[in-house]
């Protein structure tokens, strides 16, 4: 009698690898943001991006200065879970490109709000501490 090998369920360990990443990106950022004093600046990118969605959210980044050197190296990783996309960097053509798929737009945005979240929580972490840790 022939065994039948159980399934695995790839689907579970994706999710957990972006985890991950959504966790390193989080602390890498936080870091950044606590490093550069833009606490506030990102607080108010998170209610823009939860209101206005993921262009406003990256339009105010540009216009507060927080894309180019905090936010973008940050969260570069976060391009590979959009597996159709072929942009390479997180700029004008990626958002519009983004924008084509309702299905990648809404998972992408509920990734950045995960990694907006954690990166709170590690600033939370690290304004309690008084250190760079997180």
């Amino acid at each position: 009698m022939e065994q039948k090998q159980p399934q695995t369920n790839n689907t579970s360990s994706s999710a957990e690898y972006l985890d991950v990443v959504i966790q390193q990106a989080s602390h890498s950022l936080a870091l950044c943001v606590n490093n550069n004093g833009k606490n506030n600046e990102i607080e108010k990118a998170t209610g823009v991006l939860a209101q206005d969605g993921l262009y406003a959210f990256y339009v105010f980044c540009k216009s507060k200065s927080l894309w180019e050197q905090i936010v973008e190296p940050n969260i570069g990783k976060l391009i590979k879970c959009i597996p159709q996309k072929t942009s390479e960097k997180l700029d004008q053509s990626f958002f519009e490109e983004l924008a084509s798929s309702l299905h990648d737009m809404l998972f992408f945005k509920e990734v950045i709000e995960q990694l907006l979240v954690y990166t709170r929580y590690h600033l939370k972490a690290m304004d309690e501490k008084g250190d760079q840790n997180g």
